[in-house]
Protein backbone atom coordinates (compact mmCIF):
# COMPACT_ATOMS: atom_id res chain seq x y z
CA UNK A 1 0.00 0.00 0.00
CA UNK A 2 1.64 3.71 -1.12
CA UNK A 3 2.30 6.02 1.46
CA UNK A 4 1.17 9.17 2.28
CA UNK A 5 4.04 10.76 0.84
CA UNK A 6 3.45 8.56 -2.65
CA UNK A 7 0.26 10.37 -3.28
CA UNK A 8 -0.66 12.99 -5.47
CA UNK A 9 -0.77 16.35 -3.91
CA UNK A 10 -4.53 17.78 -4.25
CA UNK A 11 -5.79 20.89 -3.70
CA UNK A 12 -9.30 22.15 -2.89
CA UNK A 13 -9.56 25.10 -4.78
CA UNK A 14 -10.42 23.48 -8.47
CA UNK A 15 -9.15 26.16 -11.52
CA UNK A 16 -12.12 26.79 -13.49
CA UNK A 17 -11.15 28.71 -17.21
CA UNK A 18 -14.31 30.79 -16.28
CA UNK A 19 -12.46 34.47 -18.08
CA UNK A 20 -13.79 35.86 -20.86
CA UNK A 21 -9.94 37.27 -21.48
CA UNK A 22 -9.31 33.84 -22.46
CA UNK A 23 -10.76 34.65 -25.35
CA UNK A 24 -9.02 38.41 -25.76
CA UNK A 25 -7.04 40.15 -28.19
CA UNK A 26 -3.03 38.52 -27.99
CA UNK A 27 -2.13 41.59 -26.20
CA UNK A 28 -4.80 42.04 -23.49
CA UNK A 29 -4.74 38.03 -23.24
CA UNK A 30 -0.95 38.07 -22.05
CA UNK A 31 -1.27 40.70 -19.57
CA UNK A 32 -4.63 39.52 -18.11
CA UNK A 33 -3.52 37.73 -14.47
CA UNK A 34 -5.72 34.43 -14.48
CA UNK A 35 -5.33 33.64 -10.66
CA UNK A 36 -5.66 30.40 -9.58
CA UNK A 37 -5.22 28.97 -5.89
CA UNK A 38 -4.35 25.64 -7.23
CA UNK A 39 -1.17 25.95 -9.03
CA UNK A 40 -0.94 23.01 -9.77
CA UNK A 41 -3.66 22.92 -12.37
CA UNK A 42 -3.07 21.38 -15.62
CA UNK A 43 -5.27 24.06 -17.20
CA UNK A 44 -3.82 27.31 -15.81
CA UNK A 45 -0.34 25.83 -16.68
CA UNK A 46 -1.37 25.38 -19.98
CA UNK A 47 -2.99 28.82 -19.72
CA UNK A 48 -0.01 30.53 -18.20
CA UNK A 49 2.09 28.67 -21.00
CA UNK A 50 0.09 29.97 -23.42
CA UNK A 51 0.66 33.82 -22.89
CA UNK A 52 4.47 33.70 -22.50
CA UNK A 53 4.34 32.05 -26.15
CA UNK A 54 2.33 34.78 -27.05
CA UNK A 55 4.15 37.81 -25.40
CA UNK A 56 7.41 36.15 -26.88
CA UNK A 57 6.08 36.32 -30.02
CA UNK A 58 4.50 40.12 -30.06
CA UNK A 59 7.63 40.71 -28.59
CA UNK A 60 9.84 39.76 -31.86
CA UNK A 61 6.77 40.38 -34.16
CA UNK A 62 6.82 37.00 -35.50
CA UNK A 63 3.31 37.18 -37.03
CA UNK A 64 3.32 32.85 -38.56
CA UNK A 65 4.08 32.26 -35.06
CA UNK A 66 2.06 34.10 -33.42
CA UNK A 67 -1.50 33.57 -35.34
CA UNK A 68 -0.33 29.87 -34.77
CA UNK A 69 0.00 30.22 -30.87
CA UNK A 70 -3.64 32.52 -30.81
CA UNK A 71 -5.33 30.27 -32.89
CA UNK A 72 -4.03 27.01 -30.63
CA UNK A 73 -5.16 29.26 -27.25
CA UNK A 74 -8.79 30.27 -28.61
CA UNK A 75 -9.08 26.44 -29.34
CA UNK A 76 -8.04 25.12 -26.07
CA UNK A 77 -10.51 28.04 -24.49
CA UNK A 78 -13.27 26.92 -26.24
CA UNK A 79 -12.61 23.18 -25.21
CA UNK A 80 -11.69 24.24 -21.71
CA UNK A 81 -13.86 26.78 -21.06
CA UNK A 82 -16.90 26.68 -18.48
CA UNK A 83 -18.65 29.86 -19.92
CA UNK A 84 -22.48 29.21 -21.43
CA UNK A 85 -21.49 31.71 -23.67
CA UNK A 86 -17.66 30.36 -24.80
CA UNK A 87 -18.79 29.54 -28.07
CA UNK A 88 -19.75 33.03 -29.14
CA UNK A 89 -16.61 34.35 -27.17
CA UNK A 90 -14.60 31.73 -29.85
CA UNK A 91 -16.54 32.95 -33.09
CA UNK A 92 -15.59 36.51 -31.75
CA UNK A 93 -12.19 36.16 -30.79
CA UNK A 94 -11.84 34.67 -34.73
CA UNK A 95 -13.73 37.19 -36.90
CA UNK A 96 -10.88 39.50 -34.60
CA UNK A 97 -7.69 37.46 -35.46
CA UNK A 98 -9.07 37.64 -38.94
CA UNK A 99 -8.79 41.14 -39.40
CA UNK A 100 -5.80 41.16 -37.63
CA UNK A 101 -3.87 38.94 -39.75
CA UNK A 102 -5.73 40.29 -42.97
CA UNK A 103 -2.65 40.62 -45.25
CA UNK A 104 -0.71 37.92 -43.74
CA UNK A 105 -0.88 33.99 -45.27
CA UNK A 106 -1.96 32.98 -41.85
CA UNK A 107 -5.43 34.72 -42.10
CA UNK A 108 -5.82 31.76 -44.80
CA UNK A 109 -5.73 29.10 -41.66
CA UNK A 110 -7.60 32.10 -39.23
CA UNK A 111 -10.47 31.52 -42.14
CA UNK A 112 -10.02 27.56 -42.16
CA UNK A 113 -11.06 27.58 -38.30
CA UNK A 114 -13.82 30.49 -38.87
CA UNK A 115 -15.54 28.43 -41.72
CA UNK A 116 -15.81 25.31 -39.18
CA UNK A 117 -16.94 27.66 -36.51
CA UNK A 118 -19.87 28.44 -38.95
CA UNK A 119 -19.98 24.74 -40.02
CA UNK A 120 -20.69 24.16 -36.03
CA UNK A 121 -23.21 26.39 -35.52
CA UNK A 122 -25.07 24.97 -38.90
CA UNK A 123 -25.74 22.10 -36.82
CA UNK A 124 -27.40 23.41 -33.70
CA UNK A 125 -30.71 24.03 -33.12
CA UNK A 126 -32.19 27.29 -34.83
CA UNK A 127 -29.37 28.48 -36.24
CA UNK A 128 -28.91 30.84 -39.30
CA UNK A 129 -30.17 29.01 -42.53
CA UNK A 130 -27.15 30.20 -44.37
CA UNK A 131 -24.27 29.55 -42.06
CA UNK A 132 -22.76 27.08 -44.23
CA UNK A 133 -22.94 29.44 -47.76
CA UNK A 134 -20.63 31.51 -45.00
CA UNK A 135 -18.34 28.86 -44.54
CA UNK A 136 -18.05 28.34 -48.53
CA UNK A 137 -17.41 31.92 -49.32
CA UNK A 138 -15.00 32.24 -46.29
CA UNK A 139 -13.02 29.48 -47.77
CA UNK A 140 -13.46 30.54 -51.13
CA UNK A 141 -11.74 34.00 -50.18
CA UNK A 142 -8.89 33.12 -48.35
CA UNK A 143 -7.83 30.60 -51.23
CA UNK A 144 -8.11 33.59 -53.72
CA UNK A 145 -6.52 35.72 -51.44
CA UNK A 146 -3.42 33.41 -49.86
CA UNK A 147 -3.79 30.93 -52.55
CA UNK A 148 -0.05 29.10 -51.96
CA UNK A 149 -0.71 28.80 -47.97
CA UNK A 150 -1.34 26.29 -45.82
CA UNK A 151 -4.49 27.83 -45.03
CA UNK A 152 -5.49 27.67 -48.31
CA UNK A 153 -5.15 23.83 -48.37
CA UNK A 154 -7.37 23.55 -45.52
CA UNK A 155 -9.72 25.99 -46.89
CA UNK A 156 -9.73 23.86 -50.15
CA UNK A 157 -10.28 20.69 -48.50
CA UNK A 158 -13.19 21.75 -46.38
CA UNK A 159 -14.47 23.90 -49.31
CA UNK A 160 -14.71 20.30 -51.46
CA UNK A 161 -16.33 18.18 -47.96
CA UNK A 162 -19.33 21.31 -48.09
CA UNK A 163 -19.78 21.72 -51.85
CA UNK A 164 -19.59 17.71 -53.04
CA UNK A 165 -23.13 16.24 -54.48
CA UNK A 166 -24.71 13.76 -51.81
CA UNK A 167 -27.65 11.52 -52.12
CA UNK A 168 -29.08 8.86 -50.23
CA UNK A 169 -32.23 6.10 -51.29
CA UNK A 170 -34.43 4.30 -48.87
CA UNK A 171 -37.15 2.24 -50.03
CA UNK A 172 -40.05 -0.13 -48.20
CA UNK A 173 -38.64 -3.96 -48.71
CA UNK A 174 -41.74 -5.11 -50.00
CA UNK A 175 -44.29 -2.83 -52.04
CA UNK A 176 -47.81 -4.15 -53.26
CA UNK A 177 -47.43 -5.24 -57.03
CA UNK A 178 -48.99 -3.26 -59.83
CA UNK A 179 -49.26 -0.08 -57.43
CA UNK A 180 -47.07 3.15 -57.26
CA UNK A 181 -44.69 3.18 -54.93
CA UNK A 182 -42.34 6.30 -53.26
CA UNK A 183 -38.77 6.09 -52.26
CA UNK A 184 -37.49 8.32 -49.78
CA UNK A 185 -34.00 10.30 -51.33
CA UNK A 186 -32.03 12.80 -49.26
CA UNK A 187 -29.79 15.00 -51.47
CA UNK A 188 -27.70 18.03 -51.51
CA UNK A 189 -25.76 20.19 -53.95
CA UNK A 190 -27.98 18.50 -56.93
CA UNK A 191 -31.04 20.00 -59.18
CA UNK A 192 -31.41 16.97 -60.70
CA UNK A 193 -31.42 13.28 -60.26
CA UNK A 194 -32.08 9.98 -62.81
CA UNK A 195 -33.74 7.21 -61.67
CA UNK A 196 -34.02 3.52 -63.28
CA UNK A 197 -35.46 0.60 -61.92
CA UNK A 198 -34.11 -2.69 -63.46
CA UNK A 199 -35.70 -6.41 -62.59
CA UNK A 200 -33.31 -9.51 -60.93
CA UNK A 201 -33.48 -13.11 -61.09
CA UNK A 202 -36.11 -14.15 -58.74
CA UNK A 203 -33.36 -16.63 -57.35
CA UNK A 204 -31.66 -14.26 -54.27
CA UNK A 205 -28.30 -16.21 -55.19
CA UNK A 206 -27.67 -15.17 -58.33
CA UNK A 207 -26.79 -11.14 -57.42
CA UNK A 208 -25.45 -12.32 -53.97
CA UNK A 209 -22.69 -13.54 -55.61
CA UNK A 210 -21.76 -10.70 -57.62
CA UNK A 211 -18.67 -8.83 -55.72
CA UNK A 212 -19.23 -5.93 -54.25
CA UNK A 213 -17.19 -3.64 -55.94
CA UNK A 214 -19.09 -5.26 -59.48
CA UNK A 215 -22.75 -4.85 -57.77
CA UNK A 216 -23.48 -1.19 -60.05
CA UNK A 217 -21.85 -2.33 -63.12
CA UNK A 218 -23.89 -5.96 -62.45
CA UNK A 219 -27.13 -3.72 -62.48
CA UNK A 220 -26.20 -1.12 -64.95
CA UNK A 221 -26.52 -3.89 -67.46
CA UNK A 222 -29.52 -5.32 -66.73
CA UNK A 223 -32.55 -3.57 -69.03
CA UNK A 224 -34.51 -0.82 -67.42
CA UNK A 225 -38.26 -1.31 -66.46
CA UNK A 226 -38.35 2.09 -66.05
CA UNK A 227 -36.68 5.19 -65.94
CA UNK A 228 -36.53 8.84 -65.86
CA UNK A 229 -35.29 11.95 -64.58
CA UNK A 230 -36.37 14.05 -61.46
CA UNK A 231 -35.86 17.94 -61.07
CA UNK A 232 -35.34 19.05 -57.53
CA UNK A 233 -35.61 22.36 -55.51
CA UNK A 234 -31.89 23.67 -54.44
CA UNK A 235 -31.94 26.23 -52.45
CA UNK A 236 -28.13 26.66 -52.89
CA UNK A 237 -27.37 26.13 -49.00
CA UNK A 238 -25.32 23.33 -49.07
CA UNK A 239 -27.50 21.10 -46.84
CA UNK A 240 -28.83 17.97 -46.85
CA UNK A 241 -32.88 18.04 -48.05
CA UNK A 242 -35.18 15.40 -48.30
CA UNK A 243 -37.74 14.64 -50.86
CA UNK A 244 -39.97 11.42 -52.28
CA UNK A 245 -39.55 10.62 -55.58
CA UNK A 246 -42.89 8.37 -57.23
CA UNK A 247 -42.13 4.62 -59.44
CA UNK A 248 -44.81 3.45 -61.08
CA UNK A 249 -46.66 0.26 -60.94
CA UNK A 250 -44.90 -2.87 -60.94
CA UNK A 251 -45.71 -6.45 -61.64
CA UNK A 252 -44.74 -9.24 -58.99
CA UNK A 253 -40.93 -9.39 -59.08
CA UNK A 254 -37.64 -8.85 -57.42
CA UNK A 255 -36.39 -4.88 -58.32
CA UNK A 256 -33.49 -2.76 -57.87
CA UNK A 257 -33.92 1.16 -57.81
CA UNK A 258 -30.78 3.18 -59.10
CA UNK A 259 -30.61 6.71 -58.28
CA UNK A 260 -27.78 8.92 -59.62
CA UNK A 261 -26.70 12.35 -59.98
CA UNK A 262 -26.04 11.58 -63.47
CA UNK A 263 -27.69 10.01 -66.21
CA UNK A 264 -24.89 7.69 -66.55
CA UNK A 265 -25.59 6.03 -63.47
CA UNK A 266 -21.61 4.91 -63.18
CA UNK A 267 -20.65 6.68 -60.00
CA UNK A 268 -17.80 8.37 -61.73
CA UNK A 269 -18.39 12.03 -61.16
CA UNK A 270 -21.86 12.30 -59.41
CA UNK A 271 -22.79 9.75 -56.63
CA UNK A 272 -25.10 6.78 -57.54
CA UNK A 273 -26.78 4.64 -54.76
CA UNK A 274 -29.18 1.61 -55.42
CA UNK A 275 -32.12 -0.32 -53.19
CA UNK A 276 -33.59 -3.68 -53.59
CA UNK A 277 -37.27 -4.23 -53.27
CA UNK A 278 -39.89 -6.73 -54.09
CA UNK A 279 -43.57 -6.70 -55.37
CA UNK A 280 -45.63 -9.02 -53.93
CA UNK A 281 -48.87 -9.74 -52.62
CA UNK A 282 -47.61 -12.14 -49.49
CA UNK A 283 -46.80 -10.98 -46.66
CA UNK A 284 -45.54 -13.42 -43.77
CA UNK A 285 -46.50 -13.05 -39.94
CA UNK A 286 -44.62 -15.27 -37.36
CA UNK A 287 -46.77 -16.07 -33.67
CA UNK A 288 -46.02 -17.96 -31.04
CA UNK A 289 -48.00 -20.89 -30.22
CA UNK A 290 -47.99 -23.53 -27.22
CA UNK A 291 -44.00 -22.69 -27.32
CA UNK A 292 -43.45 -23.02 -30.58
CA UNK A 293 -42.97 -20.60 -33.45
CA UNK A 294 -45.56 -20.62 -36.51
CA UNK A 295 -46.06 -19.01 -39.65
CA UNK A 296 -48.99 -17.80 -41.88
CA UNK A 297 -49.30 -16.29 -45.03
CA UNK A 298 -51.76 -13.52 -45.66
CA UNK A 299 -52.81 -11.23 -48.57
CA UNK A 300 -50.35 -8.04 -48.13
CA UNK A 301 -53.49 -5.28 -48.28
CA UNK A 302 -55.99 -7.00 -46.98
CA UNK A 303 -54.46 -9.56 -43.87
CA UNK A 304 -56.76 -12.68 -45.33
CA UNK A 305 -55.25 -15.83 -44.67
CA UNK A 306 -53.86 -17.82 -48.02
CA UNK A 307 -53.47 -21.07 -48.74
CA UNK A 308 -51.07 -23.04 -50.76
CA UNK A 309 -48.02 -21.24 -49.86
CA UNK A 310 -44.80 -23.17 -49.49
CA UNK A 311 -42.10 -21.53 -47.52
CA UNK A 312 -38.18 -22.70 -47.74
CA UNK A 313 -35.80 -21.38 -44.89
Amino acid sequence: MPTNASLPHRTGHQFYLDQPEAFALAGDFVNFNFQSRDTTSGKWLAIRMFQRLMAAHLTNRNEAALADADLLRLQFAKNNAVMVDKADLYGAALHMLHKFHYSHPSQAEVSYHLAQYYVEQAYLPNAGAFLLSQAVTECKSAIRQHPDSYGAKLCAALLYDLQRAEITLETEYVAPPNKPMLAAISYKNLKKVWVKVVQVPGDPSVYEQVDWDQQLPYLNALPAVQQRSWDLRDSGDYRLHQTEIKLDPLPVGRYFVLLSGSAAFDGAEQPTRFAPFTCSGLAAVSFDQNGDQQFAVVNRETGSPIVGVRGEF
